[in-house]
């Protein structure tokens, strides 16, 4: 396990985003101390940016709530049967290093369901607990998707949340900046039928987790756990432009989508760069005016 000394500062990540594979044991190492861990690597995992940054985040999130977790997996949860049998869904995408890796995701999110009613449970959240129970403990992963629902939120509506209300208008951003930067790409899925909601919702609302390989997956946390929440529609973009070529020459809808749904990064950190060109900051910035009163 990763015992680091004190919380990672923003200088250190954002020096490991720069040239994250050769720095992120250095800056491990340089962060151990004896006191146990909030991390919990796999043997077959390797230290990610987005899981050293949990350890200040867990700290932060526990600070006068000890003792506050055992008593809400206790609890009766409204959601214990769905979540049941989302787990199971879940990891038909995902496997766990451990075969008590299905517990523990079960009492996470029924813990954070009862700790947050005004989100309660979505199956999206299954996937992100998925994920941080790979490289967290359970109590761990517990407060950061509790952060993550709130990092992830703007004037009080969560994009995890059941109404749906900021997904919506993500989905609503992403469609319009396609047009804007990529209109003849915009243009055909317009014409062969496609909606955002048959594609980017599963990326927005997992944060692409679903239906990408685990590389990636961690290479865009990194990100995503650096900087704002609405990085999300870049790298959505860079993701749909990715494909471009070949969505140019399908004919059909179900084409489109077999070719969008399968939009996966060979090169991350490319992908990454093509995410940060997007000229879309003050759209971006004007996604709280889009939110209904």
């Amino acid at each position: 396990a990763i015992r680091p000394r004190t919380p990672l500062s923003s200088r250190d990540a954002r020096a490991i985003l720069t040239s994250r594979d050769s720095l992120v044991a250095d800056v491990a190492q340089k962060h151990q101390k004896d006191s146990e861990s909030a991390l919990n690597v796999g043997r077959s995992q390797t230290a990610s940016l987005w899981s050293i940054m949990c350890i200040q985040i867990v700290q932060r999130g526990k600070r006068g709530c000890d003792g506050t977790y055992a008593p809400l997996v206790d609890a009766p949860c409204r959601y214990h049967e769905e979540i049941q049998k989302d787990v199971h869904r879940t990891l038909t995408k995902m496997k766990f290093d451990t075969g008590r890796g299905p517990e523990h995701l079960v009492h996470v999110l029924c813990a954070f369901a009862t700790h947050r009613p005004d989100i309660g449970y979505s199956q999206e959240l299954a996937f992100l607990g998925a994920v941080l129970l790979l490289q967290l403990e359970e109590e761990s992963a517990f407060w950061v998707l509790c952060w993550l629902t709130e990092k992830f939120s703007e004037r009080g509506h969560s994009l995890f949340a059941r109404d749906l209300k900021l997904l919506h208008v993500v989905l609503d951003t992403c469609v319009d900046l396609l047009a804007l930067h990529c209109p003849a790409l915009a243009s055909h899925l317009v014409e062969l039928g496609v909606e955002p909601t048959m594609y980017l919702s599963h990326w927005i609302s997992t944060l692409f987790v679903y239906n990408s390989p685990r590389e990636l997956v961690f290479r865009l946390w990194d990100v995503l756990f650096l900087e704002s929440w609405t990085y999300i529609v870049r790298i959505a973009l860079a993701l749909i432009t990715s494909v471009q070529g070949r969505v140019l020459q399908c004919s059909s809808l179900e084409e489109a989508l077999v070719c969008l749904k399968a939009a996966t990064a060979s090169d991350p950190a490319a992908l990454v760069r093509a995410a940060a060109a997007f000229p879309v900051a003050s759209a971006l910035d004007s996604i709280s005016d889009r939110l209904p009163q």
